[in-house]
């Protein structure tokens, strides 16, 4: 099953998102409008062994 992810800069890891502006573990991805178009090029669809972040790991397996 794929899953719609973002990678952080900050911290170098996947995520899976929840939502338009965070992920599972609560990363906020999105902060302004302007950087919409951008963010929605980087988002990737990935499998569930793909995603680094443990706390969104968790949380995607727990909701299969």
């Amino acid at each position: 099953m794929l899953f719609p992810t973002v990678s952080s800069e900050v911290f170098n890891k996947i995520h899976a998102i929840r939502d338009k502006e965070s992920t599972e573990c609560g990363y906020k991805y999105s902060h302004f409008y302007e950087s919409k178009k951008r963010m929605l090029k980087d988002i990737r669809f990935r499998e569930i062994n793909e995603i680094t972040c443990p706390k969104c790991k968790d949380t995607v397996r727990y909701l299969n």
